[in-house]
């Protein structure tokens, strides 16, 4: 067989050599710099990425911290207006408090004030009637000439008449 004489594999092989040499050349002028190129364009995609990823991460844990911080700050605002509205609520009851007190109290003074002047008032018309009437006694006890009995008698009518109310006004 042909292909096995030695004469014949070497020439073979050595062409084999140069082909795959040629092939190798091929590949390396050719096809190797656009998938190195492509190797490295997929590199730096997935570098930026990775480092838009990690940019993105960061803000989120920036935005993350601040939307806490103003949580809180919301947190302890609400908290001091609940604060304020009670405190307020607080003052707003003990000065109605105290205004209803002081009303009451003038209420009751005025009250009694009135029942005083209504007091002088009823004693003053008692004793212009009690005097109407010792005037109206002393009249008749005048105009007849009375004995022990009937001025005697004449002094518990007009007695009778002071505690009743009645007699000449």
């Amino acid at each position: 067989m042909p292909q096995f004489d030695v004469h014949f594999l070497t020439s073979s092989v050595f062409w084999s050599v140069v082909s795959f040499a040629i092939l190798l050349y091929l590949l390396a002028k050719y096809a190797l710099p656009p998938v190195l190129k492509a190797i490295d364009e997929r590199e730096q995609s997935i570098r930026q990425t990775i480092n838009e990823a990690q940019r993105l991460k960061a803000e989120g844990e920036t935005l993350i911290k601040e939307y806490d911080e103003k949580l809180a700050a919301i947190r302890k605002e609400s908290q001091e207006i609940i604060e304020g509205a009670r405190l307020q609520a607080q003052r707003l009851l003990e000065t109605n408090e105290r205004e209803t007190r002081s009303r009451a109290e003038k209420i009751l003074s005025d009250a009694k004030e009135q029942i005083e002047r209504e007091t002088a008032r009823a004693i003053r018309e008692v004793r212009g009637h009690a005097a109407s009437l010792a005037l109206a006694a002393t009249e008749q006890i005048l105009r007849k000439k009375v004995d022990d009995g009937d001025q005697r008698r004449l002094v518990e009518e007009f007695l009778r008449q002071i505690e009743t109310g009645e007699g000449r006004g």
